[in-house]
This record gives C-alpha cells, structure tokens and sequence, in this order.
C-alpha cells in the first residue's frame, strides 16, 4: 500500500511538472487541450484533481498500528502527527460487527460511546486481530456481542448517527 501512494505522488508531481512546462511553452495549447468548452468539462478536472490528491492521504490513514493496555489503546499511525492514546474509560462498550467487504463479511471492533461509534478496529487490516481482540476481552470494558446491522444502518453509525438496535 505504501508502494502505491508512493507511485501516485510520483505521478501526480511528473503531472504538474509537464502541465507547467506545457502552460509556460504554450498556454493556448494547454487551454485548448485540457479545458473544455462544456460546463462539465470545467467541472471535472478541479473535482479529479481533487479528489486525486485526496486519495493518497486518505490511504495513508490506514497504516497505524494498535497496541492495547489494561487501561488504554494507542493508536500510532505513520506520521506521528495523527497518534492518539484512547483510554478504554472513556468508551461505554465495544461491539462485534460483521462489515461487509466486496460480498465478504469482516468481523470488526466498534467502540462505542453514547451510542455512537468512536474508534474501529477493522478485521481485514490486522493480521493479529483476533490476539487484539483476546486482548481487549481481558480488560475492564463490557461485551455486549456480536451486532447484526444492515448496510445502511453501518453506514449510519460510522457517520456519527447513533445506533438504534443496541
């Protein structure tokens, strides 16, 4: 995965070099090649853009690693900038959810605070996820299961709605 956000700055830098000689050599070719005439076409490229470079940040919020203690979980990511240290106190329960994945339900870790979920500890990411989860089954924070939600109501919850079948 690293690899990957590594090809797509790599590529979006390569990108903005050849669009700037472009834009300094031929300005006009540039409007008319890349620019079109149609709203839509206007509208496309800053939302590609955007979203281009949106990607590889987004993917990088995946490499963390998560380490559970007696009284708190820390969340190391791989820039130190997003660490956090959640204290199991602070959450009311934790939930077992079967997250659907390409047709493939994942069992996933959901903390749960207010009825509203707070931190997910996904089953896919994880080679040792079931030794985390023996680990924080250990500790002072209650069980309530394994919870059957339909994909809207997950979708629901990890938008910050509350979850009504608890």
């Amino acid at each position: 995965m690293l690899i990957t956000v590594l090809f797509c700055y790599a590529f979006l830098l390569i990108f903005y070099f050849k669009m700037t000689e472009l834009a300094i050599t031929d300005f006009t070719a540039l409007v008319n090649t890349y620019m079109s005439e149609k709203l839509v076409g206007r509208l496309l490229i800053p939302f590609g853009l955007l979203i281009f470079l949106w990607a590889p940040i987004y993917l990088l919020k995946y490499f963390k690693t998560v380490r559970v203690y007696p009284s708190n979980i820390e969340v190391n990511y791989l820039f130190p900038l997003f660490n956090c240290n959640l204290q199991l106190k602070d959450f009311d329960y934790y939930i077992l959810v079967d997250e659907m994945t390409r047709n493939v339900p994942v069992e996933a870790i959901w903390f749960i605070k207010d009825k509203k979920v707070k931190f997910i500890i996904p089953g896919q990411l994880y080679s040792n996820y079931y030794e985390i989860k023996n680990e924080i089954s250990k500790y002072k924070i209650e069980n309530k299961g394994k919870v059957k939600l339909s994909s809207s109501q997950e979708i629901k919850a990890r938008l910050g709605f509350e979850i009504k079948n608890i």
